[in-house]
């Protein structure tokens, strides 16, 4: 699934970073800087949950924006993922341009609130 992803951002002129684990995000997260995230909550060793709490906790990433994208649709695990600041929560199956959709809107909106901030 992450392969179809990154190949449908790397369409859309976007350049993705993929990582095969929660552990590897959390490393990627506090090297490197990124626009915005898409977060699965299942993953081998530490679930997105625990990587979303990571970045929200770190005053550098507080506006990142994420996206969780998961299989887990229940209403307690959407507001699970809302309570620890997630952006938005799209559940598998997921239409690649709603996803897109989704995603520039986010970028969108942080790059006005940044320029704003800054202004």
């Amino acid at each position: 699934m992450a392969d179809i992803i990154r190949r449908r951002l790397c369409l859309e002129g976007l350049e993705p970073v993929t990582c095969a684990s929660g552990a590897l995000a959390k490393v990627l997260l506090d090297r490197d800087t990124f626009d915005a995230v898409l977060l699965d909550v299942m993953m081998p060793d530490v679930d997105g949950y625990d990587v979303l709490r990571h970045i929200r906790a770190m005053p550098s990433l507080q506006t990142l924006p994420v996206i969780m994208l998961t299989a887990k649709a229940g209403r307690e695990d959407r507001e699970k993922a809302e309570e620890l600041g997630a952006d938005a929560y799209v559940t598998k199956p997921f239409s690649s341009l709603g996803l897109v959709n989704t995603l520039r809107g986010l970028l969108a909106r942080t790059i006005t609130t940044t320029t704003s901030a800054r202004a």
